[in-house]
């Protein structure tokens, strides 16, 4: 009976191992989703950006307000995209960009992001 008891409690740690991993892994999709949403959110407001500026100087109709609150706009979208890199890549255990996020390479010694100069450090610490 005893070996069927450390049987079962095998089975058990293996099983809340695998809840654990499942929901690790859960987590990490449910970023990237989000990162996903917020890249297209950000196209849409460099889009919304590049007619208004295009109406401006083809029929110089003033958009100063509308083209403002755009650039306000991509600046949170683009600092929303540097937190979930960012948070991808310490889920993953991934190396990352200091200044924009990027997931690096090993090795790597500038960003392919946004061209810094990178320094050997884990995204964790």
């Amino acid at each position: 009976m005893a070996n069927w008891d450390n049987f079962r409690a095998g089975v058990n740690r293996t099983a809340n191992k695998a809840a654990v991993k499942a929901g690790e892994f859960g987590d990490a999709v449910k970023l990237k989703y989000k990162l996903h949403r917020a890249k297209g959110e950000l196209s849409e407001s460099y889009e919304s950006l590049g007619k208004l500026t295009y109406d401006q100087l083809k029929y110089n109709h003033d958009h100063a307000a509308e083209v403002s609150e755009l650039m306000g706009r991509i600046t949170r979208q683009r600092e929303q995209i540097r937190r979930l890199s960012a948070a991808i890549s310490k889920e993953e255990n991934a190396v990352c960009c200091a200044n924009c996020g990027t997931r690096l390479e090993e090795n790597m010694l500038y960003c392919p992001g946004c061209g810094e100069k990178q320094t050997a450090a884990k995204a964790e610490e």
